[in-house]
């Protein structure tokens, strides 16, 4: 039996959905990429991806490493690291993806793909100042790599803080109008509250938010809830037993940011605002770097809440350097029309002010968990008769439409000026929880 490149495709082994992880398949995989003519493996890449995924999500470390080490041999280095480290950083073998991405940068200099696989793994463990030195100490070889890794770069630099040392490389700036976008704004005059809401075994994914948050207020860590670790039963009276609808790892999360509107609602009042962030969240424009001017926008408008994440703020999201915020109501954004290009709506950041986290602490009460935390706080700030849902939605859809007398739109903003980003390196919380 054969896999097509089609089917191979479908498979997302690292999925927090059992369905989605071709398990049934892992053997047939495995023996293609490792016997298979390369003729049947195009493209080359896609098989390895999925084939390594699966090696690290269905078997042990050893066969790991000793099925990997063969796929060097067969296909080199370049080709099977990027996939290798992914695997062993989901196997929590952190030092060990550590190890091996460092001594493959010595030894390939040169090589661009490898250079950002260490960065990658540095991010993964919480070492980010030292990813930072290393983006900036193997620059010139990331910017002859291919051009998704060159915006990569970039794109990580601002985030750190380093737009100044990127301006004052030679023909750079001209290159990347994020560098323009993130020097439009002022210095951050605000400080509020950062919530980021973090699993107690992710201490190196809250680390990264940390630094990438540095100077822009108070940091909390809100510790996430392992939905997992949560009696059957509660889970039904949380879910107000539609709980057949969804992963523990969704009740979970959505317990893990109730947790932190109960601490907006204790903090800020009205004109007081909270930024709520996930553990994979950056600042795009650099630590804090348009937070006062979105405040301001949010208190002119009288928003409760605001969506600054990037997937939320797609449709309406200005690529020219601007000062000025616009925030626009959730409704008119979407035209009542949800269909992100992105996976998910995401609550990767978004800004709270007090009565709003209150208001949220009891909805979420009243109405319980109807699916995943961000596609019910996305519909509940919209009409549910004048609503199309994307079809995964579409059963929480008639469940919130049943409740409607129960409930009314939050009416929540999106900005044209996104200022937060998920950026995972591959290793997204939810699926290591499930």
């Amino acid at each position: 039996m054969r896999l097509t490149a089609r089917q191979v495709r479908r498979f997302s082994p690292y999925s927090r959905f059992p369905a989605r992880r071709g398990r049934n398949h892992y053997k047939t995989l495995r023996e293609m990429v490792l016997f298979a003519p390369a003729e049947e493996l195009e493209p080359l890449g896609l098989f390895l991806a999925r084939a390594i995924a699966m090696i690290g999500a269905f078997d042990t470390p050893y066969n790991l490493d000793r099925h990997c080490t063969a796929l060097s041999e067969r296909f080199g280095p370049e080709a099977v690291l990027p996939f290798w480290l992914q695997a062993l950083h989901y196997q929590k073998r952190d030092a060990d993806a550590v190890a091996r991405a460092a001594e493959a940068a010595e030894r390939m200099p040169h090589s661009a793909s490898i250079q950002m696989q260490l960065v990658q793994s540095l991010f993964l463990i919480g070492r980010v100042a030292d990813a930072g030195r290393h983006l900036r100490a193997a620059f010139d070889t990331l910017m002859q790599g291919p051009e998704r890794g060159r915006r990569a770069t970039v794109e990580m630099l601002i985030e750190l803080g380093m737009t100044d040392w990127l301006k004052a490389q030679p023909g750079i700036a001209g290159q990347f109008p994020q560098i323009a976008r993130a020097t439009a704004f002022g210095p951050v005059r605000d400080e509020i509250d950062v919530l980021c809401i973090s699993l107690r075994s992710a201490g190196a994914r809250l680390k990264a938010v940390r630094y990438g948050a540095r100077g822009v207020g108070r940091f909390t860590h809100v510790e996430g809830v392992y939905g997992r670790d949560l009696p059957r039963s509660a889970i039904d009276v949380l879910t107000h037993g539609r709980s057949a609808a969804m992963t523990a790892s969704e009740v979970g999360c959505a317990l893990s940011h109730l947790r932190a509107w109960e601490e907006v609602a204790r903090l800020c009042g009205a004109q007081d605002y909270a930024l709520v962030l996930e553990d994979d969240a950056r600042f795009i424009h650099g630590p804090g770097i348009g937070l006062s001017e979105t405040l301001a926008a949010a208190r002119a408008a009288g928003a409760g809440l605001v969506f600054v994440n990037s997937r939320a703020c797609e449709k309406v999201c200005r690529t020219e350097p601007h000062s000025e915020v616009r925030l626009i109501p959730l409704g008119q954004a979407t035209q009542g029309r949800l269909r992100p290009t992105n996976p998910g709506w995401g609550t990767d950041g978004y800004l709270l002010n007090g009565p709003m986290a209150a208001q949220l602490v009891q909805l979420w009460t009243r109405i319980g968990i109807a699916g995943a935390l961000d596609w019910q706080m996305c519909l509940m700030c919209l009409d549910p008769d004048e609503t199309d849902p994307p079809g995964h939605c579409r059963t929480m859809a008639e469940t919130l439409r049943a409740e409607a007398l129960r409930w009314t739109p939050l009416g929540g903003h999106v900005s044209d000026t996104p200022l937060i980003r998920s950026r995972d390196h591959g290793i997204s919380s939810l699926n290591l929880e499930s």
